[in-house]
């Protein structure tokens, strides 16, 4: 803004002096003054807009030079900006540059803070099943191994597995069994209650850590999975009927991640060995 006695106008500068003027800004680190009266006999623009003289200030971020401030001629015909004006200037330029600095970080960081969430999930969750994962499953575990050995709360796994699903998947095709593995995790996932984790553990195969639970609550759970599993339908191929095989095992106070997992996948093994859709424990001998 050019003032020039009481009146201020917008000052379009030509293109020799736009030249002149980025030259200069992007050669400076700080605010300077300008005026152009000197440089070519007469100030920039004639009239009463002319520009005798102005204080011409970089906007520097961490990024690099990311605009300009450009304060011209003082009020009071005559007078001209001091070094002190010019100390002003640079700190308010300072200020400016922080705010519209800040203004485009943040539309970063929230961009970053988007992109961080939807990686986050994705790295704790099934893309087909909406499910946490494997990955999300053995950190439950051994949180829950943790509250186990520290006050003694008790949880259970139970391990999970579609019955003959390969067969499925051969003779109706692989859009039936993503329909099946879908509807058998929502099932699941509505068997439990919200702070237990039912987790798509691999293929055709779940995990569900059932937390603050004793013998007969862990096999309960169990069995309701079974039987809703069973009842359920699928929109893409109802003729199908889908079964699942289940051990059920609770944590012990010496037990490690491992173990259990490989204790609750023991005992579903040994349900598909009696002749499948059914549920196999150890929690009498756990208890």
């Amino acid at each position: 803004a050019t003032h020039d006695g009481q009146s201020q106008a917008m000052v379009p500068l030509d293109d020799v002096e736009e030249r002149e003027l980025r030259r200069r800004v992007a050669a400076e680190r700080r605010a300077f003054f300008l005026e152009p009266g000197r440089a070519h006999g007469a100030g920039w623009r004639g009239g009463a807009n002319r520009v005798r003289q102005a204080m011409v200030s970089p906007l520097r971020a961490e990024s690099g030079l990311i605009g300009t401030m450009i304060v011209a001629n003082r009020l009071t015909e005559g007078t001209a900006f001091e070094n002190d004006d010019l100390r002003l200037m640079e700190t308010l330029a300072n200020q400016a540059a922080v705010a519209l600095a800040n203004g485009q970080l943040e539309q970063s960081l929230a961009e970053l803070s988007r992109l961080k969430e939807q990686l986050d999930y994705q790295a704790f969750h099934d893309s087909l099943t909406g499910l946490a994962n494997r990955r999300f499953a053995e950190f439950t575990l051994k949180a829950r191994l943790e509250e186990l050995q520290r006050y003694g709360w008790r949880f259970g796994v139970i391990f999970i597995d579609i019955d003959n699903f390969k067969d499925i998947n051969d003779r109706h095709g692989h859009d039936a069994g993503d329909e099946i593995l879908k509807m058998v995790a929502k099932t699941l996932q509505n068997s439990v209650r919200a702070f237990d984790v039912v987790s798509r553990w691999g293929g055709e195969e779940y995990v569900a850590v059932v937390a603050h639970v004793e013998g007969d609550e862990l096999a309960a759970t169990a069995n309701r999975c079974r039987a809703l599993v069973e009842q359920s339908s699928l929109p893409a191929a109802r003729s199908i009927r889908v079964t699942i095989s289940l051990g059920a095992t609770l944590a012990r106070q010496d037990d490690t991640m491992v173990a259990r997992i490989k204790r609750a996948d023991a005992l579903m093994y040994q349900s598909k060995a009696d002749g499948r859709d059914a549920v196999t424990t150890d929690i009498k001998q756990n208890a």
